[in-house]
């Protein structure tokens, strides 16, 4: 209880360096309101495309402690300035990156995540945030669950767009959460042509394993490789089964609920650094050095940690444990 205590007094008598800011390219189809500048809210609007200005502050104090602590402690403050629109890309020199949100996550919370994800990640290609209109309160889940149906066509129009103009005609899919489920959705749409997809991404994906398994033909023939990041320390997917009936595709599964083609990788061995065990893309840098080696292509096994602990005449080939 004292070194808690310690660490708070270290943090909140810190001082903070000089703010910077970064830009996020963002793709939504949130209804905008101008009652305070331009802000985008939770009801429906049209796709169109943005630049989200981020101011980012060193908490210098917390640099220091966070790499000794079990927990996670943030190292620096993200805050949303501005919200402007901006053309569609052109011409991209580099494979795009597009990251989907999830439920409960009102327009400055997705921007200030997303750019979390990308600074943490590290990599120097384009990324964009595509923001669908989550309310941003706990309790609207069902009409999150409407609002992300209602999206799935602008999100494979959002794919398609951005394969068009990508150097090599592919973009890479980052989804979480609910995003899981617009992004499995999404690439089962008429309006995406050919294999616009390379790396198609589920973190803790908030869909039915079964809704997904009868999709995964239609996923096989858009991306060139789907990835499935499972957890049995996922609390809120806990909740979600409860709710619906059935298994959700982020919830490590029993050796028959398996299918060939995807890599599903269960990830409940890594630290749990928050409580729900829901965020680990954004907390866990394990996974963040994982989803590197995904988006620099390189096989699971050439990635650290993953084993194949599962053994016998029904042991799914493609199932993987991390071990720290």
């Amino acid at each position: 209880m004292m070194v808690g205590l310690r660490v708070l007094g270290l943090w909140l008598f810190c001082g903070v360096a000089l703010a910077q800011t970064s830009t996020l390219q963002v793709i939504s189809n949130r209804a905008l309101s101008f009652d305070d500048g331009l802000q985008l809210g939770e009801q429906r609007g049209f796709l169109s495309h943005y630049e989200c200005t981020v101011e980012v502050t060193d908490i210098t104090a917390a640099k220091a402690v966070e790499p000794f602590l079990p927990f996670f402690v943030p190292t620096e403050n993200l805050t949303v300035q501005s919200v402007t629109q901006s053309a569609p890309p052109t011409k991209l020199s580099h494979r795009p990156i597009i990251y989907i949100h999830g439920y409960n996550e009102e327009f400055e919370k997705s921007c200030v995540r997303a750019m979390w994800l990308y600074r943490a990640l590290g990599i120097n290609r384009p990324f964009f945030l595509f923001s669908w209109p989550a309310d941003g309160r706990i309790s609207n889940y069902t009409r999150d669950e409407a609002d992300a149906h209602w999206s799935v066509l602008d999100l494979a129009l959002a794919i398609q767009q951005l394969s068009e103009v990508s150097a090599d005609g592919r973009v890479d899919v980052l989804a979480h959460s609910l995003g899981g489920r617009i992004a499995t959705l999404a690439l089962s749409h008429e309006v995406l042509r050919g294999q616009p997809i390379n790396e198609l991404v589920l973190i803790a994906a908030d869909i039915d394993y079964g809704h997904a398994k009868r999709y995964w033909p239609l996923l096989a023939k858009k991306a060139a490789r789907v990835s499935v990041y499972q957890s049995d320390g996922d609390s809120a997917l806990q909740l979600s089964e409860t709710l619906h009936g059935y298994p959700r595709l982020g919830q490590v599964l029993s050796n028959e609920e398996y299918w060939s083609g995807p890599d599903f990788l269960d990830f409940s061995n890594a630290p749990r650094r928050l409580a729900g065990g829901h965020h680990y893309h954004l907390v866990n840098p394990a996974v963040q050095l994982d989803l590197l080696g995904v988006l620099r292509g390189q096989p699971v096994i050439e990635r650290a940690g993953w084993t194949k602990p599962r053994t016998g005449a029904t042991a799914p080939a493609n199932y993987w444990q991390y071990q720290p």
